[in-house]
């Protein structure tokens, strides 16, 4: 919901900025999945999609690759990344394992 609140809508599709910071604040997967970034204010620009349903369809974000790489010959590029969402309303069955393959201790 982070994104949709300052995004602008068209038809289905939704549009937008945030940062690394305000996505860190309410992501924990951002937190952990993107340690490296050197700015939490590096732009992120984003266009969502979703279908007559209200479901994310398709999420197309960039960013300065600078906002992550801090060496020369990054500057001006961007990073893009496109993730689809398919297969809405599929029935999904998700077993436990099986006692001797679960465990309480953690290794490091």
């Amino acid at each position: 919901m982070t994104l949709l609140k300052g995004a602008k809508r068209f038809g289905g599709n939704y549009s937008g900025t945030t940062t690394f910071g305000k996505l860190a604040k309410v992501s924990p997967w951002f937190r952990a999945s993107l340690p490296l970034r050197s700015s939490d204010k590096t732009v992120v620009t984003y266009k969502l999609t979703v279908n007559s349903g209200g479901l994310p369809q398709r999420l197309t974000t960039s960013y300065p690759a600078t906002g992550i790489f801090d060496s020369s010959g990054w500057e001006g590029k961007t990073i893009s990344i496109e993730t689809r969402f398919t297969g809405w309303g599929a029935k999904v069955s998700i077993k436990a394992p099986p006692a001797g393959k679960v465990t309480t201790k953690l290794e490091d």
